[in-house]
């Protein structure tokens, strides 16, 4: 690992046991904190979440550290750490134990409690540590203070650590959080895994909200504006306004309506300011956030939103029926969020929520104005229900939404047959089981549905014009899709048309509106199923540069959004077919860097939900085609144990399914 002194060699000569290293030029971090010299908290961040990587590595070889401190830690010139002196380490599987109870070993200021007291550790012993070390770097002091060793001991065996926040006060509340969590007296509350610690911390630089703390609605909104700046600052300014505003005003607003009759027409304007606010979250702001690819921060208003409507209900007369359209819209805005940001169960909840409503809407007044819209809502999550399913390998219950999605439509069209919404709407569900239906091996069937929505596409730029962008970029997904159809059936020809067509479409949607992220992202995935099929025709030089193209624009995305977890997938995705490519080339050792890089773009996802059926499967691809590597290099052990490693992932969902 590079951030761990590399041991070279090891012998005896002459009676003298001895060992080679890697020379090291720079300082211990001690020395660092002795000379009292002020390292920015960016700084110390970056070298304990270095550290703690090469830590989370030494454990995945099954090493414990047992003695992380700052003098174990070198700096060198480029100001990179490297992990030292593993003398104390112990293997994780080692039946002997080198503690035995009552034995302490390690060094007692960065120690955990259990580590004092003599009990066999794990893991998080060197979580601890970890916290310790920035614990010091961050107090200016170790977190133990005693005079000598004994007392030292003492008082990690009692976990009597002096507060952080009384030593660091200019330390944030967040950042102390963290700490605190690391270091906690029970192992069992701290991170499970040095990776976490270092993940969590990655989450504090970059001015996300962190899981050690409880933020106030001040708080986040405060670190939402500090992280956000540019095109999203105005939309961060209407969250303050939202998050506070809006429940407040709804508040005063019952206050108002309990008082005399002279005052109901403040309530009035107070009820209608605070609807403008929801009105300005669940359109101008959904547009901004969208835009740069930021909807995913939406995902924590759940509960805000669901107070404000609950406020709401607490006035004479109850929710009127544009109140609940209006808040189905805003819970089918944060069911695309919680989707984008990965937490599907929330997700699924909040968009049945949504249907709900909007149905008891629909059967008290069939006769309303307002019924083809609300069907067309209704439609729109019964697609997104059918996704989550389908991402949870649920294909028959996703098929089933898709299909009732579809009769939605069909029914609400009767009465509005040029509503742009019905339109595209019922071309996104026909596209959805035309993916189904191409999945299980029926070309011809899929190719119908997709037909269907491309139709319905086209049919809404007729009506409304080529400035219609959006209706433009679905138009390629649909040749995209009868590309994917074509190739299916064999049709290599057909399908390369399809696909370039769409890759032409996207180019000029992403020189149009070049910071619309979601054009840029949607090209990407474009040019990796065109340099797919064109891999599998023989044309390996231009699959080659086509797949260069797209992982450039995906790195680009993930380092604007790290917890965007499509865009991670893809990138994911395009570094094994870049692999592949490369493989074919011959160069099997620069096809078994994509797949490493592969693999732990994926650990990212598959750490985040392991029960996601598509992503493990990525996974399961992505050790098969290592092992072809290995073998085509001769390394036969390295080929068996990615092809077990794939055998395994695979074995577990059919599993599950079985269940």
């Amino acid at each position: 690992h590079p951030n761990i002194v590399a041991v070279h060699e090891v012998g005896c000569h002459e009676g003298f046991h001895y060992f080679t290293m890697d020379l090291i030029e720079g300082d211990p971090l001690d020395a660092i904190i002795k000379r009292g010299e002020k390292m920015p908290v960016d700084r110390v961040l970056q070298i304990v979440m270095e550290v703690a990587q090469a830590i989370h590595y030494a454990h995945g070889k099954g090493i414990i550290h047992r003695d992380l401190k700052p003098a174990n830690v070198l700096l060198d010139t480029d100001g990179h750490p490297k992990v030292t002196d593993f003398g104390l380490a112990k293997n994780i599987d080692h039946k002997s134990m080198l503690t035995r109870t009552g034995a302490v070993v390690g060094t007692p200021f960065y120690m955990p409690p259990e580590q004092a007291r003599g009990d066999a550790v794990d893991e998080r012993a060197d979580v601890f540590s970890l916290g310790a070390m920035l614990y010091h770097v961050l107090a200016g002091a170790p977190p133990y203070q005693a005079r000598g060793a004994t007392d030292v001991i003492a008082h990690a065996i009692a976990g009597k650590v002096l507060p952080l926040r009384d030593r660091a006060r200019d330390a944030p509340a967040d950042l102390i959080a963290i700490v605190e969590r690391a270091m906690a007296q029970d192992p069992a509350g701290r991170y499970p895994s040095a990776r976490e610690l270092a993940e969590e911390l990655r989450r504090f630089q970059t001015g996300q909200m962190v899981g050690a703390h409880h933020y106030s609605v001040r708080e986040r909104l405060v670190r939402f504006v500090r992280r956000h700046r540019g095109a999203v600052t105005i939309a961060a300014i209407a969250l303050v306004g939202f998050a506070i505003g809006g429940t407040i005003a709804v508040r005063r607003v019952v206050a108002e309506r309990d008082r005399a009759t002279a005052a109901r027409a403040v309530a009035e304007q107070r009820r209608a300011a605070a609807e403008k606010l929801v009105d300005y979250m669940v359109s101008d702001m959904r547009d901004r956030l969208d835009a740069v690819g930021k909807l995913a921060l939406m995902s924590g208003l759940g509960e805000n939103v669901r107070d404000y409507y609950h406020d709401l209900a607490g006035l004479p007369g109850g929710m009127r029926p544009e109140d609940v359209d209006r808040m189905a819209v805003a819970l089918g805005i944060l069911g695309d969020a919680e989707q984008q940001s990965g937490d599907l169960d929330a997700a699924l909840a909040t968009f049945e929520d949504a249907r709900t409503r909007l149905r008891a809407l629909v059967e008290a007044d069939p006769g309303s104005p307002a019924t083809a819209r609300r069907r067309a809502a209704i439609g729109r999550a019964t697609v997104a229900i059918g996704m989550i399913h389908q991402a949870r390998g649920r294909i028959d219950d996703a098929l089933a939404s898709y299909r009732d999605a579809v009769a939605l439509f069909d029914d609400a069209r009767a009465a509005a047959p040029a509503d742009r919404d019905l339109l595209l709407g019922a071309a996104d569900a026909h596209d959805r089981i035309g993916d189904l239906e191409r999945n299980r091996g029926a070309p011809d069937e899929a190719i119908l549905d997709y037909d269907q929505a491309r139709r319905f596409r086209q049919d809404v730029i007729d009506r409304f014009g080529d400035d219609d962008l959006l209706a433009r970029y679905d138009l390629s997904t649909s040749e995209l899709k009868l590309g994917s159809a074509e190739q299916n059936r064999g049709a290599s020809a057909a399908a390369i048309v399809h696909y370039r067509a769409c890759v032409a479409g996207r180019e000029a949607l992403a020189a149009a509106e070049p910071e619309r992220v979601t054009f840029r992202h949607g090209l990407a995935y474009a040019q990796i199923v065109l340099g797919d099929m064109l891999r599998e025709t023989g044309a390996l030089g231009e699959a080659r540069g086509i797949y260069a193209q797209a992982l450039a624009a995906l790195d680009a995305l993930v380092q604007k959004d790290p917890d965007n977890t499509q865009w991670r997938r893809d990138r994911g995705n395009v570094l094994a077919s870049l692999g592949f490519v490369l493989a074919d080339l011959g160069d099997a050792r620069g096809a078994l860097d994509r797949y490493a890089a592969g693999l732990a773009n994926h650990a990212e996802l598959t750490a985040r939900d392991p029960d996601n059926a598509s992503w493990q499967m990525d996974v399961a691809r992505l050790h098969t085609r290592a092992g072809d590597a290995h073998l085509f290099v001769g390394d036969v052990a390295a080929a068996l144990a990615s092809y077990r490693a794939a055998r395994d992932i695979r074995a577990a969902l059919v599993a599950r399914d079985a269940r």
